[in-house]
């Protein structure tokens, strides 16, 4: 069985070309009608065939392939069997609202070395098995994200499986963790944030190496500790303090957030840095924010704006 299906315009077929050798390189199985419909088969079935035995589709977003009838139909059909699409945008274009909703990659703003490994850390989380070599990462890099590729080659079925089952359960332990230990925060306070692997008073800093170090806060009256996005047009806003979680929401160049805790985890890079969490107004959620994009205020004044209407598309961490 393919892992992996791309489905593209004609017209973008250079990219898809270069797109699917590098997935090769990085040894993912990968179907594309270039390569994969033989001399004497028939067109339909072939793509039928590849549909059917890939786990993902990478689709190439451009206005060809939004007005490709052929395309359409391919990640229609793969949507309908509740199978994963993640879009990689090669040309700004109007997007289906069906696919409006799903994170895309941008190819278009990013370097192709750096998108792509924005694309195979995706993928991972999509349960695809990537060779960590070609991701720019230690093998001994601790982190929760399934980038335990590098185990897989060295663990029968079982033991990786319960592998999973462990990190599924140390995910779960943590989450609750942070629900008990978190608690609702008055707006006129200054921070101080502790973790049980070292403690520190404001924002940045700390000894912790794993998103697992989990933040809880305690305060100190008459200021109040801000934090403001100075960095891109938008920003994700995730789940969990890392890449390595899911992006719930955006936030808006110039918005201004009170920061209610703070964990380290990891950037695109793979490196640790500090994540803040803070209230997503719209949602009512409590989020993460890398402190990458963001600066701490040094006002007491400084009110808190109403959240932007974000366009689609994704952020920046």
């Amino acid at each position: 069985m393919s892992q992996i299906f791309i489905s593209y315009s004609r017209k973008d077929a250079s990219f898809a070309t270069q797109l699917s050798n590098t997935l090769a390189q990085s040894g993912i199985d990968v179907w594309i009608d270039l390569r994969d419909i033989h001399a004497g088969s028939k067109w339909s079935d072939s793509i039928q065939q590849g549909l059917d035995q890939s786990q993902v589709m990478i689709l190439i977003v451009s206005p060809d392939s939004m007005a490709s009838e052929n395309v359409s139909d391919e990640w229609q059909y793969f949507l309908d069997h509740k199978k994963p699409v993640v879009p990689v945008m090669l040309k700004p274009t109007k997007i289906h609202f069906q696919l409006n909703r799903i994170q895309y990659i941008d190819f278009n703003n990013l370097r192709f070395e750096a998108a792509f490994d924005k694309l195979e850390v995706e993928l991972v989380r999509q349960g695809i098995i990537v060779n960590t070599n070609s991701m720019g990462l230690s093998p001994d890099l601790p982190i929760l994200n399934p980038p335990f590729a590098h185990i897989r080659s060295n663990l029968s079925s079982r033991n990786y499986q319960l592998a999973i089952a462990f990190i599924i359960l140390a995910v779960a332990t943590i989450i609750v963790l942070v629900s008990l230990n978190i608690p609702n925060i008055p707006t006129t306070s200054q921070p101080t944030l502790t973790a049980s692997a070292a403690t520190f008073s404001g924002p940045g800093g700390g000894a912790a190496s794993s998103p697992a170090a989990i933040y809880t806060v305690s305060f100190q009256p008459e200021n109040t500790f801000l934090i403001r996005v100075t960095s891109y047009d938008f920003v994700n806003l995730r789940s969990g303090p890392g890449i390595e979680f899911e992006v719930i929401a955006t936030g808006a160049e110039g918005q201004i957030y009170e920061a209610l805790a703070q964990a380290r985890g990891f950037d695109t890079e793979g490196e640790s840095i500090v994540w803040y969490q803070v209230l997503h107004a719209t949602s009512g959620r409590k989020l993460w924010i890398s402190s990458s994009v963001v600066e701490v205020e040094n006002t007491t004044t400084a009110t808190l704006p109403p959240p932007p209407t974000l366009p689609g598309g994704g952020g920046v961490d």
